[in-house]
């Protein structure tokens, strides 16, 4: 594998990818476009699974968590909101 593809297969590279989608669900969500904001959201969170990192993965479920709340979604709010809970103690007792 030479440098290049070290890049774009790395963790660090889907790492940004993960980040730069949460944003960009936060700037569909503030322009008011619901359905954007949940694409980049779910993609956000397809991006931070299989990187092992469970901070990222907390924040990635916790700020979807918040932005389906604002969205009136409760159920589904509460579902990410736990399972970022849920991996935020658990990168704590290690």
């Amino acid at each position: 594998m030479d440098e290049a593809d070290a890049i774009f297969t790395g963790p660090g590279f889907a790492f940004g990818l993960a980040f730069t989608r949460s944003a960009l669900a936060h700037f569909h969500q503030a322009e008011d476009d619901p359905a954007a904001a949940r694409r980049a959201a779910s993609d956000a969170l397809d991006f931070a699974r299989p990187i092992p990192s469970p901070p990222l993965l907390s924040r990635t479920h916790h700020q979807y968590g918040l932005m389906l709340l604002s969205q009136q979604q409760p159920r589904a709010a509460l579902d990410h909101l736990d399972t970022a809970l849920t991996l935020r103690r658990g990168s704590r007792e290690r």
